[in-house]
């Protein structure tokens, strides 16, 4: 069973009052990671945008959680170098391999991403391309190997990539690291249709089940965690 929406009225105010996800994701998470709000985490932010706007870890990180921010807009990790001065904060793209591949610029930072279909997408409205350029990328493994020591075991993913879930999670060794939760966001038609999508499809095949929806983001948690 999952829900559209839950909040835990019961959580401390270090993560209850003001929330700054989209949709509102960060309210949801602290009612399902953590009903008291106490707990320290770690967390991975794989397309995390802004330090604040639209961010799904920012409350977390107010209350005393730290992370991985990663996003390859150049520039992006200058803000955050500035604000999340406790974590660690990468410019570069994520992908099933190390190469370096086109990323599409728009005059929406928020819709930048590797995907070229989301231009096709995006062709008549008032989203407007700005630039293609060349980044790096890594796998998820890759990066999270090369930061070990700064965390004992991720908690939470998040991940927004505009198009590029499948590559991005395939790209993630779940076995080394579990993840309790995973938050993608899933273009979906209706929710009926969550059951047919290739990322619901993966995420169940690897021991995970959909517990929760704001709309855009389906929550996952790892089922030996699951109530």
């Amino acid at each position: 069973m999952w829900t559209l929406f839950r909040r835990n009225k019961q959580s401390e105010p270090s993560l209850r009052n003001e929330f700054f996800g989209q949709e509102g994701e960060d309210a949801v998470l602290s009612g399902l990671i953590d009903p008291k709000g106490n707990r320290e985490g770690f967390f991975v932010d794989v397309g995390a945008h802004h330090p604040t706007r639209f961010s799904n870890t920012w409350k977390f990180y107010q209350a005393g959680w730290r992370g991985i921010n990663i996003d390859p807009t150049p520039g992006s990790m200058t803000s955050f170098r500035e604000i999340r001065t406790e974590d660690v904060n990468l410019e570069v793209g994520v992908s099933y391999e190390a190469a370096m591949r086109k990323f599409y610029c728009y005059n929406e930072p928020a819709l930048n991403g590797i995907d070229n279909d989301r231009r096709e997408e995006l062709k008549d409205t008032h989203y407007k391309l700005e630039r293609i350029l060349d980044i790096e990328t890594l796998p998820l493994s890759e990066i999270l190997r090369r930061h070990e020591s700064k965390f004992v075991s991720p908690n939470f993913l998040t991940i927004d990539v505009e198009g590029l879930e499948i590559e991005v999670l395939s790209s993630l060794d779940l076995n080394r690291y579990p993840f309790d939760f995973i938050l993608i966001e899933q273009r979906l038609p209706n929710l009926a249709a969550l059951g047919d999508s290739d990322i619901w499809r993966f995420m169940t095949e690897r021991g995970y089940k959909a517990v929760a929806c704001t709309g855009r983001t389906v929550f996952y948690q790892r089922l030996g965690d699951a109530a």
